[in-house]
């Protein structure tokens, strides 16, 4: 209900009372709705922000699994290397010790 200026000098009575509540009711209603679609267009942006997280956090953690699997691997074949490496080298060591005594018993 708009009101003008006529209104204004007017004694208020039961009719007009009733006519502003029933516009205040259907203004918030109005409110009411447009704040519950309002309200519905941001949870469903904050699912989609929710799961665009999730799918980012669950692809860095694949990647990073991956990752740790490779160093884990080198550190795997380092560890190994670490037993046989010397062991190698022992072995060599022994054949240029005796390639080394048969090539000066052949000068002798």
């Amino acid at each position: 209900m708009e009101m003008n200026q006529q209104d204004d000098e007017k004694p208020a009575n039961r009719g007009f009372v009733r006519e502003i509540k029933e516009s205040l009711d259907a203004r918030i209603g109005a409110f009411e709705r447009r704040i519950g679609i309002e309200f519905a267009q941001l949870k469903g942006e904050f699912s989609d922000f929710k799961r665009e997280v999730q799918e980012t956090t669950r692809a860095a953690t694949i990647e990073q699994k991956g990752q740790l699997d490779a160093f884990l691997v080198k550190m795997e074949t380092m560890w190994r290397e670490s037993f046989s490496i010397p062991q190698r080298l022992d072995e060599h060591r022994k054949q240029l010790d005796d390639h080394d005594q048969r090539i000066r018993s052949l000068e002798s």
